[in-house]
């Protein structure tokens, strides 16, 4: 019991709810521990095999809810839509107003992962506006605070995100440890996109010792590359690429495909940056390599722009402006918005530096 009552604020969930004389009460011990450990698609299947015999729509209503969880942080957010409109319907029948919440909250994610980011952060705006309902999950207004954060640091808003992590921050402490580290881990990105990288350090160190605490280990390699990044421009590029390299290192082992390109092209920008361009085409190749292979398709943004500008500093001019005009071929096919800005300011970069200002003055005001 003393190990139940201490594993299961930290899955979402209460002691009473893990325990029973039947042994089904322990297989969903299992998907839960599955969740908690971030083996996300065996905690989809765990959840929807219980979900697929439970008769009881409060109880399949509740499976559903952690299925439609794993499936978000699964990355598989069309899947994760049906199944949290099911168990949405089936926890307000009952009326389990914090479950309801709780499900809206991972539904502003699926919005979010489908490029609707303006009513994923309606979606939490509500929650916050309707205020906390009796049963709500410790700190779940916190996590709420900081899941608006996110989204504002996604989509180029680094003030709105500063803002509603201050509003988070004194109420922090209320978080377990894994929320308490993605807490962390959103304060060091948005710190660092607002250029003050020492404190953007202290907050992912701080991040990386919780991870650490609880054996995430995507979550701790993810936070790696992010570090290395800001290291990279603070100019200490022997500890970011040594963070890189162990970022890659998880991820290949592990098999995480999407997070190992982004690794890979970390080191490849790190690369480009010590003036090794030829190195950094090769690392950058993988990562499109490792897209092509194991998707998701045009996932690789980043080593689309490195790969243009390797090839430009070997003096490749025809193949560089080939490779730039893919990359732009990409960034107009996408949704996301931010990331076709991605694409599209790092070319008009380039275009201002070679004085065709007019070339990148006409990117820049197509980005939208």
């Amino acid at each position: 019991m003393a190990a139940l009552n201490y594993l299961a604020p930290r899955m979402g969930t209460r002691a009473d709810r893990l325990i029973g004389d039947d042994t089904e009460r322990w297989t969903r011990l299992d998907a839960d521990l599955h969740l908690a450990a971030g083996r996300f698609d065996q905690a989809v299947e765990a959840f929807h095999t219980l979900a697929s015999r439970e008769a009881d729509p409060v109880r399949r209503g509740e499976l559903l809810l952690g299925a439609g969880e794993a499936a978000v942080r699964a990355r598989r957010p069309e899947e994760a839509a049906s199944v949290l409109q099911e168990a949405r319907r089936l926890l307000g029948k009952a009326g389990r107003t914090a479950d309801v919440r709780r499900v809206v909250y991972w539904q502003s994610a699926v919005h979010d992962a489908l490029d609707d980011p303006a009513e994923a952060t309606r979606m939490l705006r509500d929650l916050l506006a309707d205020g906390p309902a009796e049963g709500d999950d410790p700190g779940f207004e916190v996590r709420v605070r900081i899941a608006i954060a996110q989204q504002e640091y996604n989509h180029g808003s680094v003030e709105r995100a500063r803002l509603y992590l201050e509003e988070a921050t004194d109420r922090a402490n209320t978080l377990d440890t894994r929320r308490r580290a993605s807490f962390f881990d959103t304060l060091a990105k948005v710190r660092s996109a607002a250029g003050d990288y020492e404190a953007a350090i202290r907050a992912g160190t701080e991040a990386l010792t919780l991870l650490r605490e609880v054996g995430y280990e995507v979550q701790e390699a993810s936070m790696e590359n992010d570090m290395a990044m800001t290291l990279a421009a603070m100019g200490n590029f022997d500890r970011a690429e040594a963070l890189a390299r162990q970022a890659i290192a998880t991820l290949e082992r592990l098999e995480v495909w999407a997070d190992l390109g982004h690794a890979v092209d970390t080191l490849a920008a790190i690369r480009l940056d010590r003036d090794d361009p030829a190195g950094a085409l090769g690392l950058s190749d993988r990562a499109l390599a490792i897209e092509a292979e194991h998707g998701p398709a045009n996932e690789q943004v980043g080593a689309r722009i490195t790969r243009a500008k390797a090839l430009e500093a070997l003096g490749r001019t025809e193949d560089a402006e080939a490779a730039w005009a893919h990359a732009i071929g990409v960034a107009r096919s996408i949704p996301s918005a931010v990331r076709r800005r991605r694409i599209l300011a790092a070319r008009a970069h380039q275009l201002a530096a070679q004085g065709r200002h007019a070339e990148a003055y006409e990117l820049l005001a197509g980005a939208g």
